[in-house]
């Protein structure tokens, strides 16, 4: 795991209000993926971060690496 993967897990874990199937659903990435993600049961694939990440900047997450 990089640090961008897990300055995302640790955002997802100190913001508890985003639901977690809601943001799986809003990424279009498949069910599971972002819970077993948060949960460190798998790594974050790396087809599906740009996609997660479009939608948690939404929510107040900033990207460690801004391009």
């Amino acid at each position: 795991m990089n640090y961008e993967t897990q300055h995302i897990r640790n955002w997802l874990n100190d913001n508890k209000i985003i639901k977690i199937t809601e943001l799986e659903r809003l990424s279009r990435v498949p069910e599971g993926t972002i819970k077993q993600f948060k949960i460190e049961k798998r790594d974050l694939p790396k087809t599906h971060y740009k996609k997660i990440v479009k939608v948690l900047v939404k929510y107040g997450y900033q990207p460690l690496f801004s391009e």
